[in-house]
């Protein structure tokens, strides 16, 4: 039996029983209605799906038809049957009977027998009988597969339930008008969130425009013996196996078929598994504040081309129940492998394994009311959140080509942003000081990881950063929310402080060195010391925009070009390469200008540097305003022009407070002794961003790199990722 392995989950029902019973399309369609279980997906199927069931079913049947037979309905009894699986049922105690697996064959099927009524009105009596029924109660008349939530209401101006409408249009309907904008506006209407209404009017289009080509055999005219023989044999030879489970554990059932093969996201199961231990009364209260959260999340994420990538609810779940629950990387790669989150958690909420029927999320409908009515909207509002403002927190890693977080990052607010501190509905307040509070904090973590993977680099400490990241996550939220910023510091420091013991490495508190960084850690680093010069000059200009594709794409731009008219074999000697590759020898430049200035001399690369002017047709040109905000301010910087006094005074006040008038300068040549100045201008600048950074009184960095932190003296501006 399929649901041996889950026999713990029966709680006692060792008399219950599975009762398999093969069963025709007609006989299936006749024994509605069937009711769509609260947990299962909307009907959305799509046409590859159709096509290749209706191809099945006629392969079977074209091996044995024969368009000489007299009596069609005889003859299609010795052709060899189709069996076309299971389907699964189970009874309520409301009497309903409820579809736990098989909503999107049967929906199919019905759609299959309503066109065939309409092409070949001979049939029309006998389908009606098997797909309608009389429901006053329900409003009237209903068909064998009702898709309508208890809670739906008609709407205006119509009679029936929104899905139960749509199957009756498409009854009233001619099949050759279908298709027509009024039928499938209709149906648009009707799905609110899903997209029921929609896939049954395209699917019955489908259907009808492949019955259509198969009944003409190549003529104008239908082939009426053809069709008449393939009702028959859809009628009463392609056949299925109703399982129907007497047991009120649908939800146990349902993961099950999936663990057989059935690509039903894991997200789908964890639904039914909480939503099955409610009251059925309050059952789909709750469930609205589940489709809410689950729309929140897909909404804000970008669609995946990769059909094998996990959906983006599955994702969120994994990362909110490790961020919730998980102390190690270790723990993290033993107990979420392969999507399973949604076993794992909800009966091991403990990560000792210590109390787990105590301490599971699922065994109290309180617990399990509390989780969707705060976690829930909360969370999916801080995940929206973070997706919306990407701009407001830029030292986060967002990954350039899809835009997505590491897991480990959010895990990290997960854990660390804790929901019974804030109103659910925090997000929704604009001016409110707890969400103003949540913004902060998520700065910090975005500032403090950042920080966390400069150092190790630019330190050589051989940590793994996600391995920190899980235990900071784990010691934050023991805090429930109570931490200060300064708790982060401390925590990160004395992570690098043991590491640099152990290695037993000299604790110097920078050692500064490009060759450990790749050329994405070199773009990064670069970016990141733009970042703090806008922040603390207050120019209005520098990297607000970085794409990762186009004429705009950031580069890094050898000062140096490799060729005879750059290399002086007196200053450099053999070493011209090893002094080119330093950081201090590297600026960064837009992919249009980076590729104009190539292999120019460094007197003929200035004015692609410093953009304050333009030269059009021999006449100075201000720089455009939109455009002044794609310049790099440190690339700037090796043109005199852009440190006068009447262009940059903010940046004369920002050099005299970090003592860096003397060595943060232009340079009309540039060479060795220019890289080395360069190279410890970066090295001081690291320095007050990264390492010396002291804390005010309330824990915030006071030399922090971005604007909108306590002090950088400045609000909070745009910076887009």
């Amino acid at each position: 039996m399929i649901f041996n392995k889950n026999k713990a989950a029966h709680r006692g029902a060792e008399s219950s029983k599975i009762t398999p019973t093969s069963m025709e399309v007609g006989s299936v369609l006749s024994k509605g209605p069937y009711y769509i279980a609260f947990y299962q997906r909307d009907y959305e199927w799509k046409e590859g799906e159709v096509n290749l069931l209706l191809d099945d079913i006629f392969g079977q049947l074209d091996k044995g038809y024969e368009k000489d037979s007299k009596d069609p309905e005889e003859a299609v009894k010795w052709i060899t049957p189709y069996y076309l699986n299971t389907f699964i049922t189970n009874i309520k105690e409301d009497g309903k009977k409820y579809l736990v697996d098989g909503q999107q064959r049967l929906t199919t099927l019905l759609l299959i027998y309503m066109v065939l009524r309409d092409i070949y009105p001979k049939i029309k009596k006998i389908v009606d009988t098997e797909i309608i029924r009389d429901k006053p109660d329900e409003g009237g008349r209903i068909f064998s597969i009702q898709h309508d939530k208890p809670d739906s209401v008609p709407l205006e101006g119509e009679k029936l339930l929104p899905h139960q409408q749509t199957l009756q249009d498409l009854l009233d309907t001619r099949a050759d008008r279908a298709d027509n904008l009024k039928l499938r506006g209709k149906a648009e209407e009707r799905d609110k969130t899903g997209e029921t209404s929609q896939s049954m009017v395209n699917n019955y289009v489908t259907i009808r425009d492949y019955l259509r080509r198969k009944f003409k055999k190549g003529g104008e005219d239908l082939d009426e013996h053809y069709l008449e023989t393939f009702f028959y044999y859809y009628r009463t030879r392609v056949s299925l196996t109703q399982l129907k489970v007497e047991f009120d554990d649908s939800p146990m059932i349902f993961e099950a078929v999936n663990d057989r093969g059935k690509k039903v996201p894991a997200y789908e199961i964890l639904k039914g598994k909480l939503l099955g231990r409610l009251d059925p009364e309050e059952v789909y209260d709750y469930l609205d504040i589940w489709e809410a959260c689950i729309e929140r999340i897909k909404e804000c994420t970008e669609p995946t081309k990769d059909t094998e990538e996990e959906e983006a609810p599955d994702k969120f779940f994994k990362r909110l129940f490790t961020g919730r629950y998980i102390k190690t990387k270790a723990r993290y790669d033993e107990r979420v492998p392969n999507k399973v989150y949604h076993r794992e958690f909800l009966f091991k909420a403990d990560p000792n394994g210590k109390n787990e029927k105590k301490d599971g999320l699922i065994t109290s409908p309180e617990k399990i009311k509390d989780f969707l009515e705060k976690n829930l909207v909360f969370y999916t509002g801080l995940f929206k959140h973070v997706e919306s403002s990407k701009q407001d927190y830029p030292f986060f890693p967002w990954d350039k080509k899809t835009g997505d977080l590491p897991d480990s990052c959010w895990s990290l607010l997960f854990g660390a942003i804790h929901s019974r501190k804030y109103d659910p509905d925090v997000f929704d307040q604009k001016d409110s000081k707890d969400l103003e509070d949540i913004r902060m904090r998520i700065r910090t973590l975005s500032f403090e990881r950042k920080r966390l993977e400069t150092l190790r680099k630019v330190q050589r400490i051989n940590i793994d950063t996600d391995s920190t990241i899980y235990a900071i996550t784990s010691s934050l939220r023991e805090k429930k929310g109570e931490w200060v910023p300064g708790d982060v510091r401390e925590l990160i420091d004395n992570k690098l402080k043991s590491t640099l013991e152990k290695s037993k490495q000299p604790d110097k508190h920078l050692l500064f060195s490009h060759d450990r960084f790749t050329v994405e850690d070199q773009l990064s680093f670069l970016r990141d010391v733009d970042i703090f010069l806008l922040a603390q000059t207050k120019l209005e200009r520098g990297i607000l925009i970085d794409p990762s594709k186009g004429q705009d794409k950031w580069e890094i731009e050898h000062i140096l070009a490799n060729n005879d008219d750059e290399y002086n074999e007196e200053e450099f000697g053999d070493d011209f390469k090893v002094h080119r590759e330093g950081l201090g020898a590297k600026v960064l430049l837009r992919k249009k200008p980076n590729s104009q200035a190539s292999n120019k001399t460094y007197k003929s690369k200035l004015k692609y540097y410093d953009r304050t002017d333009r030269t059009n047709k021999g006449k100075k040109k201000k720089i455009d305003k939109k455009d002044e905000f794609k310049d790099s301010i440190w690339t700037a910087t090796l043109a005199e022009k852009f440190h006068g006094p009447k262009v940059n005074k903010s940046l004369h006040a920002f050099k005299k407070r970090f003592r860096l008038d003397k060595d943060f300068k232009p340079y009309d040549e540039f060479g060795k002794k220019a890289i080395s100045e360069r190279e410890g201008v970066l090295r001081k600048i690291a320095k007050i961003m990264w390492a010396d950074n002291t804390l005010d009184e309330k824990g915030y960095p006071q030399t922090a790199i971005y604007p909108g932190h306590p002090g950088s003296g400045q609000k909070p501006r745009d910076i887009l990722i």
